[in-house]
């Protein structure tokens, strides 16, 4: 099985699933991301040089106010949108 038909199996299966069980699914495939990034073995605490710009970039435009920002509401609407687009 390639690694999209995996995804596309669980993604399937994540449909599948009350509005309350896919949010904890959700919270821990989010945990499990947290967990692989703190045992990537090139974790040194350094951040790729481009990658620290766009970071600095983004807070910078969201403390002087410049950034638009997305309610949770409309940022969950861009997802659906976007997931059925599919």
């Amino acid at each position: 099985m390639t690694t999209a038909e995996l995804i596309e199996q669980i993604r399937s299966r994540a449909l599948g699933l009350s509005k309350p069980e896919r949010e904890q699914f959700a919270r821990e495939l989010f945990t499990v991301g947290e967990e692989l990034v703190e045992l990537d073995d090139g974790a040194d605490g350094e951040v790729d040089p481009q990658l620290d710009g766009v970071i600095t970039r983004r807070l910078t435009s969201i403390r002087d106010g410049s950034a638009k920002l997305l309610s949770r509401d409309e940022f969950f609407a861009r997802v659906r949108s976007k997931i059925a687009a599919r």
